[in-house]
């Protein structure tokens, strides 16, 4: 299984909060959930962040079953509706807006891994 992670980063303006939420509960994550492909949509939100982090509102996360689907879905008409309607998002922001996305191979799932010290493969 791949991850593809896009972390919203900034600050979503005080008293925004659920209109923030309304918008990516009914415009985006309708949109996120029909990319080609997609094992699993995961949207994260922000509830505790530590002193003098960074601030991320929203994580969105998006499971694919390989590469090639991952390829697929970028290449689709709903990324490119999804990225459209994501520029309204920053409406809703104090500051930042840069989405910084990583793809992630996932290697072990379960329990933490005390007994071994090498790594397995998922």
């Amino acid at each position: 299984m791949f991850k593809r992670l896009a972390f919203f980063e900034g600050v979503v303006r005080s008293g925004r909060e659920a209109e923030f939420d309304a918008y990516v509960n009914d415009k985006l994550l309708p949109l996120w959930r029909r990319f080609p492909n997609a094992v699993r949509v995961e949207v994260l939100r922000e509830v505790a962040p530590e002193d003098g982090s960074h601030r991320y509102p929203m994580v969105l996360e998006i499971v694919y079953p390989d590469r090639a689907a991952i390829a697929e879905a970028l290449a689709s008409r709903m990324r490119a509706e999804s990225r459209e309607a994501t520029k309204r998002l920053f409406e809703f922001y104090e500051l930042g807006d840069p989405i910084p996305v990583h793809g992630f191979r996932k290697k072990c799932a379960g329990t933490l891994m005390r007994q071994s010290s090498s790594p397995r493969e998922c």
